[in-house]
């Protein structure tokens, strides 16, 4: 009984901040939330259909009027995971009827108020088969279970004089829904018919595609026709001793080439520096889930972030080919806070002082690369640029960007590199040209007593060189601070890997007071220490390692991260 009382006495003030009377012509809604032990974790926001935010809120529910019939989005976010212990949850009302309730949300979960059928991905309408349809509204959704592997095409050209685009995704993205490629599986806007979107994408039998047919900026005010084909089996040269090899193929087309053909130089991949220079500028970001854990910025809270497009362009005679996690693990790093595979060979974004020295500002993770162009052949379900494709990140998207924040006054300069490694790809093709895999711009950075920190390009920037001289180079300093050295951070056990034997060795040297050095001092606080042990311990876990960067944003994570993350 006093469990009851209690219970229904924490609803009560829960509520207590909204419940406004609304007016003739609009619906009341009301957010109730009942926080467990945990309130800091919780987050809850509405949006319009139009992705606007109507209403925010921690672990304190509200009541908003929105005009009758409007179609909105509750939202709500755990940062650890789990969700609101039981008797706590949340409840969401809409003019005195319950419209869902829950508890063991894990992450999150979203819920539709007052919307027709294919408002939002999690109401969508199902696509049948192969045919013509008119999406009611501009984003709308579909569900689409494909029954036969192979390409199909999605196109809305000759349908339309709007301005259109094509998502596809694995599943439902987060709201509010990104007009541009971010958590797709594949995404077309304009290609071979105007400012229509045309795609022809691969899809496996038996698996389930959202499928959001929408337009560029509101520029369709009606319904959008748009219309869905199977093309066939994807055909390929399916020699593996051939230059251009298809892993994906099911149907030789005859078109093997071998070797001294000229066609059989290998892929090149290039960095538009156009794409980059035309979208800078400052975002004010407020950290999410797992931005620290994974090194995307340096510390909790509004973050002040430079961010920019990366456009790659495969401009070699061979597709790059990266696979899947199942098919190529080699090629992505499988352990890390989102929990979804990262392709690291991606992108490395850096920054340097006027004295050439790295200064910790984030770096990027490469979720899913993909053909961009329409009539390419990967997605994130198999990934890859194909010769004469791109593939886009752009401005805004998570971790596209340098942490700022606490970079002091002066001039930088900022180093964006692709493949930095100069990996060859899962076929083992190299690119034929690295000189043109990385950019570079100098900048001075000013920082204010408030707001966000002012850039202004400056000319005559010297070109990026590794430690070795080389342009675009991939070679590092070691722990040591020698170039291409051999001492890697946290190896005190010196086999040249980072394992469990190390944090033995930790624990042994730490209590018998052996001094402190560089590559072993990982928090540089100069002396040997279980914090050290630790961080060992998250590197060996397969977390990424760079010889300052993550070690400086590791050390930031750790000291902040509340007791029960630690634990």
């Amino acid at each position: 009984m006093k469990k009851t009382l209690l219970f229904l006495f924490m609803i009560s003030l829960s509520t207590l901040k909204g419940f406004a009377s609304c007016q003739t012509g609009f619906s009341e809604i009301i957010v109730q939330i009942t926080p467990d032990s945990y309130p800091t974790e919780t987050s809850w926001a509405i949006y319009d259909n139009g992705g606007t935010l109507l209403d925010t809120g921690a672990a304190v529910g509200d009541t908003l009027c929105v005009p009758v019939g409007s179609c909105c989005t509750f939202v709500i976010h755990d940062s650890y995971g789990d969700g609101i212990f039981a008797p706590g949850g949340y409840w969401v009302y809409a003019d005195g009827v319950l419209q869902g309730t829950g508890y063991n949300f894990g992450y999150g979960t979203t819920l539709a108020i007052n919307c027709p059928v294919g408002s939002y991905c999690n109401t969508p309408i199902v696509l049948n088969g192969a045919g013509t349809y008119t999406a009611p509204f501009e984003d709308t959704w579909y569900t689409y279970t494909a029954d036969s592997t192979g390409t199909y095409n999605l196109t809305t050209c000759g349908l339309n004089t709007c301005n259109t685009q094509i998502w596809v995704y694995s599943g439902c993205p987060n709201i509010p829904y990104q007009d541009n490629a971010t958590g797709t599986y594949a995404y077309n806007d304009d290609y071979l018919c105007g400012t229509q979107a045309d795609l022809n994408v691969v899809l496996v039998a038996g698996t389930t595609y959202m499928i959001r047919i929408g337009d560029f900026v509101n520029d369709c005010t009606g319904s959008i026709d748009f219309a869905l084909s199977y093309v066939g089996p994807v055909q390929g040269c399916m020699d593996p001793a051939s230059c251009n090899f298809n892993p994906m193929a099911v149907i030789d087309d005859g078109s093997c080439i071998y070797p001294p053909s000229p066609l059989c130089d290998g892929p090149d991949l290039q960095i538009d520096s156009m794409s980059f220079l035309n979208s800078l500028s400052v975002l004010t970001h407020v950290t999410q889930n797992c931005d620290v854990n994974e090194g995307c910025v340096t510390g909790y809270g509004t973050r002040y972030c430079l961010t920019f497009s990366s456009k790659i362009n495969n401009i070699g005679t061979q597709d790059f080919y990266i696979g899947s996690p199942n098919t190529q693990p080699g090629m992505f790093n499988l352990n890390n806070c989102h929990g979804h595979a990262h392709y690291e060979g991606y992108g490395d974004y850096r920054l340097f002082d006027s004295n050439g020295a790295l200064v910790p500002a984030g770096h990027k993770n490469g979720f899913c690369v993909i053909d961009l162009c329409g009539h390419g052949q990967y997605t994130c379900g198999n990934m890859g640029i194909s010769t004469n494709c791109y593939d886009q990140y752009g401005a805004g998207t998570q971790c596209q960007w340098l942490d700022i924040t606490d970079v002091p006054t002066g001039d930088y300069r900022v180093a964006v590199i692709i493949n930095s490694k100069h990996l060859p790809d899962a076929l083992g093709r190299y690119e034929t040209n690295f000189a043109n895999n990385a950019l570079q711009v100098c900048m001075h950075i000013e920082q204010h007593a408030t707001g966000a920190p002012t850039y202004t390009l400056l000319p005559n920037c010297s070109p990026f060189v590794d430690c070795t001289g080389i342009p675009g180079g991939n070679a590092e300093l070691d722990c040591n601070g020698l170039c291409n050295g051999p001492g890697i951070y946290g190896d005190i056990f010196t086999n040249a890997i980072i394992d469990s034997t190390d944090i033995t060795t930790y624990m042994d040297m730490i209590q018998t007071n052996i001094p402190a050095t560089t590559c072993y001092d990982l928090n540089a606080d100069n002396e040997l220490t279980v914090f050290d042990a630790e961080l060992i311990n998250w590197c060996r876990n397969g977390n990424p390692l760079h010889p300052v960067e993550r070690f400086t944003t590791i050390v930031t994570s750790l000291v902040t991260l509340p007791i029960r993350m630690i634990l």
